[in-house]
Parts: structure tokens; sequence; C-alpha cells
């Protein structure tokens, strides 16, 4: 009996078997399962296989393109999902719950650098944000509760050097602002009072720049101005009903 179990066909024919389910799993089991799973579904199927043996009608990699963005959710199963680069190297991690993100989502390029370090609370972004430049340089860096935007918000130039600066309060500016264009320097001032909402800025040189939005609820505005880096007016727009108008 032990002879016949030994024989070596029946050998080879089990490690066929296995093989072969070996295989068949990673090319139709849950891509999540582990990075190979992913890289043959992704990559390998797709471009090797007929249509007829794939069981999606696109690759997953077009599927999943929207764990990139920073859409609430998408098509995806509980748990924690990772995506590759064709070359092997980590593209995306993150975690999702009822297909809604939730927790650190992580996104790299090619060259390993980090790109991209978000955090969700039931899709919503709720925490820090951060983007970096492929060279590494950071791009913007902000904090969010309940997808509102919050405290300072930073955005910087690929060079290294700040862009703009603003203040957020439950989702909407609150307190100084800061823009560099080129050499020149803008600040702003932001502030709430009741259904109005007024803002007054500054050059670098010290002139005013007084930006003034009164508007209510419905929308209507009643009066803006402009004045140039030199502190001539150059324009003025009276009441107006309507936004739209």
């Amino acid at each position: 009996m032990i002879k016949k179990l030994l024989n070596p066909l029946i050998i080879s024919a089990f490690v066929v078997t296995m093989l072969l389910g070996s295989l068949a799993h990673l090319m139709y089991g849950n891509f999540k399962t582990s990075k190979w799973h992913f890289m043959i579904q992704c990559y390998w199927m797709p471009e090797n296989l007929p249509r007829w043996l794939l069981f999606k009608e696109e690759p997953i990699r077009y599927s999943y393109l929207s764990l990139f963005r920073d859409s609430p959710a998408v098509s995806v199963e509980n748990g924690d999902v990772k995506i590759w680069y064709r070359s092997g190297k980590l593209s995306y991690s993150g975690n999702y719950k009822d297909s809604l993100k939730t927790g650190e989502h992580i996104s790299w390029s090619l060259n390993g650098n980090m790109i991209k370090k978000v955090n969700y609370l039931n899709g919503v972004l709720n925490g820090l944000k951060e983007e970096w430049y492929h060279n590494g340089t950071k791009a913007f860096q902000g904090k969010f509760i309940k997808g509102k935007r919050v405290g300072q918000h930073i955005e910087w130039k690929k060079n290294g050097s700040k862009e703009y600066v603003s203040n957020w309060k439950n989702g909407i500016k609150n307190g100084k602002q800061e823009v560099w264009y080129g050499d020149k320097y803008h600040s702003t001032h932001f502030a709430r009072e009741g259904d109005i909402f007024r803002s007054i800025g500054w050059f670098e040189n010290g002139i005013e720049v007084k930006e003034e939005y009164y508007w209510n609820k419905e929308g209507t505005i009643y009066y803006i101005a402009f004045n140039d880096e030199n502190g001539r007016t150059v324009r003025v727009e009276k009441k107006i009903e309507n936004k739209s108008e």
C-alpha cells in the first residue's frame, strides 16, 4: 500500500494538483491576500490571458484608481488594502470599514518617497493631512475635523519656500492669511461678524489692500473694493443684488 502511494506518478500528480491549486488561488482569490495575488491579478492576467478567463471586466488597477483620491468611499471590502507598482514597490496602503475609508491612508511614488498621508473617520477627512512632491519636498500640511479645515494650513513650492498660509475655524477662513507671489508678499486678515464676512489685506510695503466683502445668507454682495500695491484704487464694485448678476 505504501509503495503504491510512493509511486512517482501519484506523487507527481499530487504536486501538480497542489501547484495548480495555488496558481488558481493567486489568479482568482482575494487580491488583498498577498502582494503576489495583487501583482498577478493587476498586471499579469489582463495582459496575458483572454478576456473570457478574466472574472472582472476591467483590471484591478483601473477599478481602484479612486483609492488615491479623497473620495469618501469606493467599492472595496472591509479591511486593509494595499496596491503595488509593477516594480513591486508599495504604492498605496489604507483601511476600510463598511466601504468607507478609516484611519491612516498613505501613498508612495515610484521612487519610494511618501507623497500623501491622510487620516479618515467614517469616510471623512479627520486629522492631519500631509502631501509631498515626488522629490520629497513637503507640499501641504493641514488639519481637518469631520471634513472641515481647522487651524493653520500651509502650502509649499517645489523649492521648499512657502506659497500660502491660511488659518481656519470650522471650515471657514479665520485670522491671518499669507500669500507669496514670486518675490511679492501679501497678507489678509479674515473675520466673521454674524452674516457679514470681512477681509482686509496688506502688501509687503505696508499699503492696505481693502478687500471687503459683505454678504448675507442668500448670497447678496454689498460692496467690494481693491487697491493696488501703490495705494491706488483699481476697482470698486457697488451693491450687487445677487452674485449671479
